[in-house]
C-alpha cells in the first residue's frame, strides 16, 4: 500500500484517538495500551487532548476508584494502565526490566533480601491502612530498619511495583498512594501464554500507534529484539504496510477521522510512543523539544505535524499559555486560541492567551 510521508501524522493522531470522539479515561488508555504518567498534570492533560475526559477531575475520579491505576511498566517508567491489562503486562515486561535495575541496586546495597523483607513490610502496613503516601511508606520502611535515603526509597517503591505488589491507590489529602494489587486488582482467570501476550501487544501498538515500524514497538515496549521480532510477526498479516525512506511501517486501518492539530502535553505518546520521530518532528527542532536528560516539552501540533512548544503559567483562577512557533509561517490563530480554551476549561479555570514568538530553524 502506498503511503505518503506527509500522511504519518495525521494518521498517527487519528490511531490515538487525539481530538477523536468523547470517551471516558479508562477507554482511552485501554485503547493505547498504556500511557505515559510521570508528569501527573502532563498525564491527565494526554487524557483530555484525547476527548477522555472533561477536567482534570475525571481522571483522579478514575484513579480514585480503580477504573485507571498507574505504576511502572514500559521501560520502567511511569503508565496509567486498566485493571485488566495490568497483570498481563507486568508478567510480560517487569522481569526484564527489574534486570536492567539490578545493577543499581547493588550500588545502592538493596540486596533480593532487602527487597524482599520491604516487600513484606509494605504489605503488612497496606493490609490495615490500605493506603500509604510516600512520606507514610518512608517512615514505615525507616521503622522497619530499611535505608530509604538518596534514591533508595524510589528504587524499593518502583521494585515493589514491578514484584506486582503494589499500585497507585486513591488520593490522600492532595497527595499520590501506594495500595496493594491484591486489593485493587484481584487476579482473575488463567494467566496468558507469553506468546498470546507478545501477540496482544503487537496488535494492540500498532492499532493504536501505527503507522510504526518494528524498532518504534521494540522501543516502546523495551521487548528484546527477538520477542518484538516473534510479536510483530504473529499478528503483521491483518496490518497495512508501507516502505517510506527506506523503512517499513505497519499500522491497523481505521475509519477515525481526526482535526490534525492539537496542543499536547510533555511526554505525550504522539511522540514518546516512537523511537523514530522525524515523520512528525523536523529534526532541526529537535533541541527545542528534547533539551536532553529525557525531558520532552509540550508540543503544538498542526497537519500531523510538530510545529511549536507551549509553556503554561497557572494562577489560582486562570492559566496563561505562551506559545513558541517554530519557523516563520503563521499558524491558525482561532485554532491556537480553540486548544488553549479547551485546556483552561479541563484544568477549570479561565484562559489567558500569553506571548506568541516564532523562531527559524536550526540548521
Amino acid at each position: 500500500m502506498s503511503l505518503r510521508a506527509d500522511e504519518i501524522g495525521r494518521l498517527r493522531l487519528e490511531a490515538q484517538r487525539i481530538g477523536g470522539p468523547a470517551s471516558s479515561p479508562a477507554a482511552v488508555v485501554k485503547w493505547l495500551v498504556a500511557v505515559q504518567a510521570q508528569d501527573p498534570l502532563a498525564a491527565r492533560w494526554a487524557l483530555g487532548a484525547r476527548h477522555a475526559a472533561d477536567s482534570e477531575d475525571d481522571v483522579i475520579a478514575a484513579l480514585d476508584s480503580g477504573r485507571l491505576l498507574r505504576t511502572h511498566l514500559m521501560r520502567g517508567t511511569w503508565q496509567y494502565v486498566t485493571p485488566g491489562d495490568l497483570h498481563w503486562l507486568l508478567e510480560l515486561l517487569a522481569p526484564r526490566v527489574r534486570g536492567y535495575a539490578e545493577r543499581r541496586h547493588h550500588q545502592l546495597g538493596l540486596s533480593p533480601r532487602a527487597r524482599s523483607r520491604c516487600e513484606a513490610v509494605l504489605a503488612r502496613e497496606l493490609e490495615q491502612a490500605g493506603a500509604l503516601t510516600r512520606v507514610e511508606a518512608r517512615e514505615v520502611l525507616r521503622r522497619a530498619g530499611l535505608p530509604t535515603h538518596e534514591q533508595r526509597l524510589s528504587h524499593l517503591l518502583i521494585d515493589a511495583e514491578l514484584s506486582g505488589l503494589l499500585c497507585s491507590g486513591p488520593m490522600k489529602r492532595g497527595q499520590s498512594t501506594w495500595a496493594l494489587v491484591d486489593a485493587r486488582v484481584p487476579r482473575r482467570g488463567r494467566a496468558r501464554s507469553r506468546d498470546a501476550a507478545l501477540a496482544e501487544l503487537a496488535h494492540r501498538y500498532f492499532a493504536s500507534r501505527g503507522p510504526a515500524t518494528l524498532a518504534d514497538f521494540r522501543w516502546w515496549t523495551g521487548l528484546t529484539t527477538a520477542d518484538a521480532k516473534d510479536a510483530h510477526g504473529a499478528i503483521c498479516s491483518g496490518l497495512e504496510s508501507a516502505t517510506v525512506d527506506g523503512r517499513t511501517l505497519w499500522w491497523a486501518p481505521t475509519t477515525t477521522r481526526g482535526p490534525g492539530d492539537a496542543l499536547l502535553p510533555p511526554f505525550d505518546e504522539f511522540l514518546i510512543a516512537y523511537q523514530d520521530r522525524r515523520d512528525v518532528l523536523d529534526p532541526r527542532h529537535v533541541s527545542r523539544v528534547n533539551a536532553g536528560g529525557g525531558l520532552l516539552a509540550p508540543i503544538i501540533v498542526a497537519e500531523g505535524r510538530v510545529v511549536g512548544t507551549w509553556r503554561r503559567t497557572l494562577a489560582a483562577r486562570h492559566v496563561e499559555v505562551s506559545l513558541s512557533l517554530f519557523g516563520a509561517a503563521r499558524r491558525d490563530a482561532k485554532a491556537l486560541a480553540r486548544h488553549v480554551e479547551a485546556y483552561a476549561r479541563f484544568l477549570g479555570v479561565d484562559a489567558r492567551q500569553g506571548r506568541t514568538s516564532r523562531g527559524r530553524a536550526r540548521r
